[in-house]
């Protein structure tokens, strides 16, 4: 995968955006980080975030909010939504305000590779 695609991890969990950044960026991705739905929308006005990796769950916040941000962007940055909450009600939420996939956490460290690649791989298809 090209360097110059970046991905922007947003969580509140420092500890979180951390792991999430260290496996990204060993599989070669250029990430940033966002701990706020602000932070994100700050950063994803610049335009050249690739791949969004959101935690559904935000202080004072969802994923949702962010996700309400992306309605009609162009180019539209692929979602991936990674969350501890694994009730089949929030993945249907999540995919329907346009998140690509959902990954539980804790999950494991090529998952989240592997669903990075597959988002990567879908970036020429329209966002939903």
């Amino acid at each position: 995968m090209p360097k110059v695609r970046q991905v922007l991890v947003v969580d509140d969990n420092a500890m979180s955006r951390e792991l999430a950044h260290d496996v990204l960026q060993d599989a070669g991705w250029d990430v940033v980080e966002a701990a706020s739905v602000a932070e994100a929308v700050r950063q994803l006005e610049s335009g050249s975030v690739a791949l969004l990796v959101l935690d559904w769950h935000l202080n004072a916040a969802t994923g949702l909010d962010v996700l309400q941000h992306l309605e009609g962007q162009t180019p539209r940055p692929r979602v991936l939504v990674v969350t501890a909450d694994a009730r089949s009600e929030l993945r249907a939420a999540a995919l329907a305000a346009g998140a690509d996939a959902v990954l539980t956490k804790p999950y494991r460290t090529a998952a989240l590779q592997e669903a990075a690649e597959a988002a990567l791989a879908n970036a020429d298809r329209p966002g939903k």
